[in-house]
């Protein structure tokens, strides 16, 4: 069975952007959700064999992926240290 070039291609572009996406992680999301929404996503990710935190990632770039929007490019910040 042979892969077409524009499957390739998308692949290709997933692992890339899931690549990028978990060398740059810095910010933190919290969310308040029903204990079987909880469940849900936990179940989720034990049968992905990822993290919470991995499954939550996935499912909103999978989400941006499917509905056509492109996530913004992050913009770099710098962080200053206060002197002690």
């Amino acid at each position: 069975m042979a892969i077409q070039p524009d499957t390739l291609r998308k692949v290709l572009a997933f692992c890339k952007l899931e690549f990028a996406v978990a060398i740059t992680k810095t910010e933190v999301v919290s969310v308040r959700v029903p204990p079987d929404v909880k469940a849900a996503l936990v179940a989720a990710a034990e049968q992905e064999r990822r993290s919470v935190a991995s499954m939550v990632e996935f499912m909103v770039l999978d989400y941006c992926r499917s509905h056509g929007i492109v996530p913004a490019r992050p913009v770099k910040t710098t962080r200053v240290r206060k002197a002690p």
